[in-house]
């Protein structure tokens, strides 16, 4: 059975602590697959403890298995929840808050014994008006590893811009980053290490069967976190908080 919460601007299922909407912000494909342990291209889903396939273990879940497992509500109101997952050691806080703005804290405790390496990402879907006339600012001059071209390391050369599939990864990325979409678009603000940008293009989307003949058109993700070079090494019993704000 399909477990959500709904408040007044926003709905969240309890698989994945996965937000699907907010206001009009947050893009939704057409066809999302509910099943348990699958996951669909939409909202913010919860990439943890590694991004992308597993390096020591090819067969785990592609992400992690954060974005699949129940979580728990432990706080909510109209205007805020709080969810909590306790996972192979790992104890796990998803906190959202809802304004006139979306801010969403992501906090790790490694309950075990010894020192452990993870990567982390929310995996957000902006919803757009079109992919081909939108910019993402504040990642120029920057190195980024290229997915398309089997990790390759690039530069960044001023906004990114999305023709065909674009699979991006960047290092110490700073905050604020704006996606520009026409007269509008979003700010983000917060205190990730990394940033990824995608969008599968027309080729690729054709292949996901969740997502509708152009859904591929009206979305950008726009993921903050810490993967590859960046991923994070938490000592036993210590904490690690990330937040993002979204803004219009």
């Amino acid at each position: 059975m399909l477990q959500k919460l709904n408040f007044p601007d926003a709905e969240l299922l309890l698989r994945g602590a996965q937000l699907t909407r907010f206001k009009d912000w947050l893009f939704f494909p057409s066809n999302p697959n509910f099943e348990d342990g699958k996951s669909f291209h939409g909202g913010i889903p919860v990439i943890f403890p590694w991004f992308g396939p597993n390096k020591n273990e090819p067969n785990e879940p592609q992400h992690g298995w954060a974005r699949t497992e129940l979580w728990g509500v432990e706080s909510s109101s109209e205007n805020h929840v709080t969810l909590h997952l306790e996972h192979t050691g790992w104890n796990i806080h998803v906190r959202y808050d809802f304004g006139d703005e979306l801010k969403v804290s992501f906090s790790v405790q490694n309950g075990e014994a010894q020192t452990r390496t993870f990567e982390v990402a929310l995996h957000t879907y902006f919803a757009l008006s079109d992919i081909a006339s939108i910019e993402v600012e504040g990642l120029d001059a920057l190195t980024f590893m290229d997915k398309t071209e089997d990790y390759a390391r690039k530069t960044q050369s001023g906004p990114v811009q999305f023709q065909g599939e674009v699979d991006r990864i960047y290092l110490n990325a700073p905050s604020p980053l704006h996606i520009k979409d026409g007269v509008s678009g979003f700010e983000l603000r917060g205190d990730w290490k990394s940033a990824v940008t995608w969008n599968p293009g027309q080729e690729k989307a054709a292949t996901m069967s969740d997502l509708g003949r152009n859904d591929w058109r009206h979305f950008v993700c726009v993921e903050v976190g810490a993967v590859a070079d960046d991923a994070i090494e938490l000592a036993a019993g210590q904490t690690w908080t990330m937040n993002l704000e979204v803004v219009v």
